[in-house]
């Protein structure tokens, strides 16, 4: 009886031995596999800056847990799940919606890993979502906008002019730095940009409003086709800028000089909540691109429940016909 392995009787010799060659190996230590599929995806560069910045804490939690010996393969559902938890107690600010977003990235970089055969399975599909306290945004009064207004008009001109074309827009932050000029038609008053949800991207077309539109005029006047529409200066210029730098700017220039809490992005949610009260929540999902109002219900009109109320309030429905 032939108990030599690899030995095929039909054709009596020794088949030559199989080596699997791994992109990452199984064998390599956890963080350095995690940090090798993160080079393979293809993401934002915003989302791979955050990705990474949550790879240095997961590696910092795995050595106080003395766990960075592990390999890939010998990682399971119960030491992802210890580290993170052990990130909640050492990180004050690593809310539910941060233990979530790490757990999504982990998603994602297990999916590469098991598309590479490193592993076999995801064990993040294990790990349950941390339930998330709604918070509710702060936005601006009439008052603090006029006051906002008054003041990067004197102070930042063209951070005033950014801003008036980002709230009438219904753009994301995001795609107003990728925009280029090419992109832009303003005898049709639109312009394109590209969307992206995961994976897939898609052209969306939006409308530039005519309050807008004389301040886009003035942006884009000599600019040049393959310019960004906002580059350097919030100018039209050749180099892509990070889009967090709207961030820092609205930090330095608004926040701390005029005491105002609220963050630039509320003002899409400002936006939507004075198209919402005006034209409908229908109106305001198109001006954002959404295809239907679910998101501008859940999240961008601040002021849905109080518009239901009102309506309820003024039924006017007899108990007697």
């Amino acid at each position: 009886m032939l108990q030599h392995e690899g030995f095929n009787p039909i054709i009596g010799e020794m088949l030559p031995e199989i080596i699997i060659e791994y992109d990452i190996s199984p064998q390599e230590k956890f963080i350095t596999a995690f940090t090798k599929a993160l080079e393979k995806l293809r993401v934002t560069p915003q989302t791979i800056h955050d990705m990474r910045s949550s790879l240095k804490t997961i590696e910092k939690s795995a050595r106080i847990l003395n766990l960075l010996h592990l390999t890939i393969a010998q990682i399971k559902c119960k030491h992802i799940k210890i580290i993170l938890d052990h990130i909640s107690k050492i990180k004050p600010n690593f809310s539910d919606r941060a233990y979530n977003k790490c757990r999504t990235y982990l998603m994602m970089l297990y999916k590469e890993l098991v598309e590479l055969e490193t592993v076999e399975y995801n064990p993040i599909k294990e790990l349950s979502k941390r339930t998330e306290e709604p918070k509710r945004r702060d936005v601006m009064t009439i008052d603090q906008r006029i006051l906002v207004d008054n003041h990067l008009k004197k102070t930042s001109y063209e951070f005033w002019r950014y801003m008036h074309i980002f709230f009438h827009s219904g753009a994301r932050v995001k795609e107003l730095y990728t925009l280029q000029v090419r992109d832009v038609d303003l005898d049709r008053q639109v312009f394109n940009i590209l969307v992206k949800k995961g994976k897939a991207k898609k052209w969306q077309e939006r409308t530039i409003n005519n309050t807008a539109l004389p301040l886009w005029i003035e942006l884009l006047n000599g600019a040049n086709p393959e310019d960004y529409v906002f580059s350097k200066g919030l100018m039209p210029g050749p180099k892509k800028i990070l889009w967090n730098q709207v961030t820092g700017r609205w930090e330095r220039l608004v926040k701390k000089p005029l005491g105002i809490k609220a963050d630039f992005y509320s003002l899409k949610h400002t936006r939507s909540t004075l198209v919402s009260r005006q034209f409908g929540e229908h109106t305001a999902a198109l001006q954002n691109g959404h295809t239907n109002t679910a998101m501008v219900v859940s999240i961008y009109n601040v002021e849905h429940k109080e518009m239901q109320h009102e309506q309820l309030k003024n039924q006017s429905v007899s108990f007697v016909g």
